[in-house]
């Protein structure tokens, strides 16, 4: 006699098999599609090195006209074949080829410099030889950058590197010394840390513009280079380089009371007092609202630099709701500034601030 029991027990089973037929399809078919996609993968793939190639032959062809070997690599980013990169890194060192060829094989195959012992220490002769094309030069330095942040170079040439970027940092090529001194600095060598940090001090100097000395010290900031940023803020060589000079303080809490300066100093530029007080809103924003009030009560001072500091303030205060506090008396008169502001500041924008301001208290 059939019965609920068993004939539940029976439809289960039968349900179980129809769903592991299902699935058993599903996989059948999901295993099909992914041999059809590594297909078009290698299809792809093996289309695209037969071009790379196609390319790379043409550019190696001494019989082509320079214009014709360019042309063929001009959407090319790098040469792939590992024969082809040899031959091309000997095109680099080959001064009977165009200085274009020469350098256009560096971009296309210094990516290998790192697997090639030999090719890298012409390459690095090359670029300490003052009598190499200027345009080379600057090209090998760059490749020398590319090699040393992507890490592809053997530990053992490391120094060889640095070394050799250390030797070009005071080049009377412009170009290469500004890679080189941007390589290093960016590696945060005290060699060049020290020599850009003296170029700053030295008017008679100039390997670099002086805020991009001031932005490469930034990088790594300490040792000589805080007192070299401070410098600059008190006696800047330029506007630009004083504005980079306040952006990099930030970091520094003994540079914070200059900074402060800067804010409450009327005369300063609207932008350095920005550049300041950004700096204080990343680093220590509790700071501004005690400088800022020269600066909320200049209606000479921009909209912009007024606003960003009521901003920041009640960013702060709006971080800290619900944490026990009590106002200081520079907060206190911040807060009433802003008050004021909210119906006599010439600017709408600079009201419109305040009054949200005020409102979110």
């Amino acid at each position: 006699m059939l019965t609920y029991r068993s004939y539940d027990r029976g439809l289960l089973v039968r349900c179980a098999g129809v769903f592991a037929t299902v699935l058993l399809i599903t996989i059948g078919c999901g295993a099909q599609e992914s041999d059809n996609l590594r297909a078009e993968a290698r299809a792809g793939a093996d289309a695209a090195a037969k071009t790379n190639r196609a390319a790379a032959a043409v550019f190696l062809d001494r019989a082509q006209s320079a214009e014709a070997r360019l042309s063929a690599v001009k959407n090319v980013p790098s040469i792939l074949d590992r024969g082809d990169t040899v031959s091309a890194l000997e095109r680099v060192r080959d001064e009977e080829e165009p200085v274009a060829i020469r350098v256009r094989a560096l971009e296309l195959a210094g990516h290998a410099l790192g697997r090639d012992d030999e090719q890298l220490t012409e390459v690095l002769g090359l670029l300490r030889n003052p009598d190499t094309p200027s345009p080379l030069r600057a090209a090998i330095a760059e490749t020398l950058h590319l090699l040393l942040i992507g890490g592809s170079t053997p530990a053992a040439r490391h120094e060889d590197l640095i070394a050799t970027l250390r030797g070009v940092m005071k080049d009377a090529d412009a170009a290469v010394r500004t890679i080189a001194l941007s390589t290093l600095a960016a590696e945060g060598d005290d060699a060049a840390q020290q020599v850009l940090a003296n170029d700053l001090r030295d008017p008679n100097t100039q390997l670099v513009p002086p805020e991009h000395a001031v932005a490469l010290l930034a990088l790594h900031p300490g040792g000589d280079t805080t007192p070299a940023l401070r410098e600059v803020l008190a006696n800047p060589p330029n506007a630009q380089a004083q504005i980079e000079a306040a952006h990099a303080l930030g970091t520094d809490v003994q540079s914070h009371d200059d900074l402060q300066q800067v804010i409450r100093n009327t005369e300063a530029t609207d932008e350095l007092r920005f550049a300041a007080v950004g700096a204080l809103n990343a680093n220590a924003p509790e700071k501004i609202a005690a400088a800022a009030l020269p600066l909320l009560n200049d209606e000479g001072a921009g909209d912009d630099v007024r606003i960003y500091a009521i901003k920041a303030v009640q960013a702060l205060q709006e971080a800290n709701v619900g944490l026990e506090s009590v106002q200081s008396p520079e907060e206190k008169a911040f807060d009433a500034a802003v008050n004021r502001l909210r119906t006599k500041a010439k600017s709408a924008a600079v009201r419109d601030a305040a009054k949200a301001y005020v409102t979110k208290k």
